[in-house]
């Protein structure tokens, strides 16, 4: 029997992909019964799905209208790589005298992430990316840059950076090892900027070039 945490996440990914593919476009109502037999389950763990897509404002709740598509989803989402480069360049700038000489978690995240890559897992490299920038973000040890960058629904928004730059998935683990590189040299600064680029990088392939975004991406990795 699938758990229904799989069910939702197989769901949500469902979503994602037609909502950036524009299978569904702003307005489109999502019917949480339709989904449902579709996927061949109950309405729980589609429930649990619309409610996290929801949470980052790819989907609004009408009263009386049930759940729609919003038409700023992907703006705010090319936002928040702005938002989490920079707390992720902070983090890591006050990480890196402690991570220096404790890389072994951070390898295994970059190990996880390339096994994963090689049996095209997108939810182990989502899992092992995460797990990766959690490391630093704690090591940084400051609660209230913790609680923020959780705040930007730091699951969802890796895999609809993945989904939506459309990038080899063995690509996941080598642009993470580069961060791991720059903390090993304990040059902090360095750190931080190979850090922000990261961020910058998903960024840049997200992003229409020639809106604001995506000048300001290529502006941040000069």
């Amino acid at each position: 029997m699938v758990k229904r945490s799989t069910l939702k996440d197989q769901i949500k990914t469902l979503l994602i992909k037609r909502i950036l593919e524009g299978a569904y476009r702003s307005g489109d109502r999502l019917v949480e019964l339709k989904i449902a037999r579709e996927m061949g389950t109950s309405q729980a763990p589609v429930r649990e799905a619309l409610r996290e897509l929801a949470s980052l404002r790819l989907v609004e709740n009408v009263p009386h209208k049930g759940t729609k598509v919003r038409s700023l989803g992907k703006q705010e989402l090319l936002e928040t790589f702005l938002v989490r480069g920079a707390l992720e360049e902070c983090a890591t700038r006050l990480a890196t005298p402690k991570l220096k000489t404790a890389l072994a978690p951070l390898k295994a995240a970059v190990k996880e992430m390339a096994v994963a890559a090689r049996q095209k897992d997108l939810k182990k490299v989502v899992e092992g990316s995460i797990r990766f920038h959690r490391l630093i973000v704690e090591a940084a040890g400051s609660r209230v840059l913790f609680d923020t960058w959780l705040s930007l629904h730091i699951e969802t928004h890796t895999l609809v950076t993945l989904l939506q730059a459309r990038l080899d998935l063995a690509s996941v683990g080598p642009s993470h090892q580069a961060i791991v590189d720059a903390i090993a040299t304990g040059d902090s600064e360095m750190a931080a900027k190979v850090a922000r680029d990261h961020q910058n990088f998903y960024l840049v392939h997200t992003a229409d070039p020639d809106s604001a975004l995506g000048r300001e991406s290529r502006r941040a990795r000069r």
